[in-house]
């Protein structure tokens, strides 16, 4: 019996399901005739390591074959098995085999030519830029599972949709991700150890949590003002603070005022009889005019020493221009857009000049509202934001 073996030197990038496919194995034809003279072909793994050869299939095919008519479609994962008039279709995958006859007036076949533009590709966009554009709406993974995907959402904009429920950086931590709670409410958790908010009748509720979901204080730095309505949160409480205090003072001083009154009813005798005894002390006052014009040549000569301290003071104010400054290169960059936002900026403000840097995240929610969370910094003071479009 004589046996023909066609060695195929193809090695796949991917894993069938008939078999455990790695670029140490390649597939083999073996054609040969049975104990009966009934022409036989089998699909054969080798193992290019070992040399191991396991049959994956045996199959007869009606169209004979040449290695020339064959050939490999490397995008469908299947192998042709041609003849003259038709070819017998392996497909790795399931590792099964189906017939297809050829159309009659054709001399060569083989499979059409794909570059890959239905899954990714560049284009020029509008501004001239180079743009990369996917084929398809949905990126998933090996698994099927969505990663990324494009919707229109309730008000007819095209939004991003990420398939996960949680967004880490490098190295694992959580950035954002969404939780239901016990109530069955989805919270949105920004950071590990994260501020989180929720929706809940009709009231936006925001508050922090330790790593053992023990709820902490939320802290708005020196240099960040928290407002309602435009107003500073810090000024009104410190307000408030001071107008409780001043009620229970001003209540004692009423009570104090009322005996006041009494006392001065009988100062005013008293002073009856002081203004005759003031009459004399005119005179002495007089004699302490001449003391005090002494005094007033003393006093010029301390208000020059004054002056020098004044001058001293203003020297000192001039170092807060840095800081203004800071504040002026903060503001020069807009971190609110969808995604990530980076910007720099330059403040300056009497000869006083400032580099800043700023860092901010933004996502549309699939219901429509918005949140954005932005960070800057120069080399000496810092600011942390957060806010909510509803």
């Amino acid at each position: 019996m004589k046996t023909i073996l066609i060695n195929l030197a193809i090695l796949f990038t991917f894993i069938p399901s008939a078999f455990s496919q790695t670029t140490s194995n390649m597939l083999m034809v073996k054609s040969y005739r049975d104990s009966n003279g009934v022409q036989k072909y089998s699909m054969n793994q080798v193992d290019i390591n070992t040399g191991t050869v396991t049959q994956l299939l045996e199959f007869e095919s009606p169209y004979a074959t040449c290695a020339g008519c064959s050939f490999f479609d490397g995008y469908n994962g299947q192998y042709f098995l041609g003849g003259a008039t038709g070819a017998v279709i392996y497909d790795v995958g399931t590792n099964t085999i189906k017939n297809i006859v050829y159309p009659s007036g054709g001399f060569l076949f083989a499979p059409s030519l794909w570059n890959g533009d239905e899954v990714i590709s560049t284009s020029t966009a509008s501004n001239g830029e180079t743009a990369v554009q996917f084929g398809q709406d949905t990126i998933t993974n090996s698994d099927g599972v969505t990663l990324i995907s494009t919707a229109t959402n309730t008000e007819g904009t095209l939004v991003t949709q990420i398939g996960s429920n949680e967004l880490v950086n490098a190295s694992g931590d959580a950035m954002i991700s969404t939780q239901i709670n016990e109530d069955g409410v989805e919270e949105i958790h920004i950071g590990e150890n994260s501020l989180i908010t929720m929706e809940s009748g009709g009231v936006q509720q925001l508050w922090a949590e330790d790593a053992s979901g023990n709820a902490i204080d939320i802290n708005i730095k020196q240099g960040t003002n928290l407002l309602i309505n435009g107003s500073n949160i810090a000024t009104g409480i410190s307000t408030n603070t001071a107008n409780t205090a001043n009620i229970a003072t001003n209540t004692a001083n009423i009570a104090t005022n009322t005996g006041n009154i009494a006392t001065n009813t009988a100062n005013i005798a008293t002073n009856t009889g002081n203004i005759a005894t003031n009459t004399a002390n005119i005179a002495t006052n007089t004699a302490n005019i001449a003391t005090n014009t002494g005094n007033i040549a003393t006093n010029t000569a301390n208000i020059a020493n004054l002056n020098n301290r004044v001058d001293n003071l203003y020297s000192e104010m001039n170092n807060y221009s840095q800081g203004i400054a800071d504040a002026i290169a903060m503001s020069q960059f807009d971190l609110s857009q969808p995604g990530f936002n980076i910007g720099v900026g330059v403040g300056r403000f009497q000869n006083e000049t400032r580099p800043a840097i700023g860092f901010g995240y933004g996502k549309v929610l699939s219901n429509g509202k918005s949140i954005n969370l932005r960070f800057s910094t120069t080399s000496d003071n810092q600011g942390l934001g957060f806010s909510m479009n509803f």
